[in-house]
């Protein structure tokens, strides 16, 4: 899962979201490059963030009525 997609996984029903060698790199660990895995969570949690307010509050103006 990543931050271009994780707003995806949940509005295609998933209850969980997994990450690994997209946030934590090999070589990033291997450099001590711990900000830029920090990084990585932070855009992660941002756009989970906004999936889940999406998911909460939608656009009145995009939901479809059933008649």
């Amino acid at each position: 899962v990543t931050a271009e997609n994780i707003g995806d996984y949940f509005a295609n029903g998933a209850s969980a979201a997994a990450f690994g060698a997209g946030i934590f790199r090999r070589e990033w660990i291997k450099n001590n490059e711990f900000d830029k895995i920090t990084g990585e969570i932070r855009r992660l949690l941002q756009a989970y963030g906004r999936a889940n307010s999406e998911f909460r509050n939608p656009n009145p103006e995009t939901i479809s009525k059933s008649e």
